[in-house]
């Protein structure tokens, strides 16, 4: 899901659930989950920890998808450490490309290789 089908779909559904059709019976969860994408080693240090913050003392579930190249220096590695130190909500998501059109074992060996 993207920035603009995200604000698309929260609008939406803020003028639906404000209009007086009959929704007696259903029940909205009042959670919302974000997903901040594209968390490399150029993003600013400062700024990420400033939207990450923000957001989780609002109580927003938030997770940072984060990825590697084998190319990122101590310096985004110890953001990353850093990060989530601070903020134990956080969830750290590794991106790895095509993970779903490989087979199970190699998922799984994919998988393997990002934590070694």
């Amino acid at each position: 899901m993207n920035r603009r089908t995200f604000l698309a779909s929260s609008v939406a559904l803020g003028a639906f659930s404000g209009s007086p059709v009959a929704l007696s019976g259903a029940t909205f969860s009042s959670a919302t989950a974000l997903v901040l994408t594209d968390v490399t080693p150029e993003t600013d240090p400062a700024k990420l920890f400033a939207v990450v913050d923000t957001l989780l003392e609002a109580d927003i579930w938030l997770t940072c998808a984060v990825r590697f190249t084998g190319e990122e220096g101590n310096a985004y590695l110890e953001t990353l450490k850093e990060l989530s130190a601070r903020n134990p909500a956080l969830e750290l998501a590794v991106v790895v490309d095509d993970l779903a059109d490989m087979s199970p074992y190699f998922q799984a060996r994919a998988a393997f290789d990002l934590r070694g």
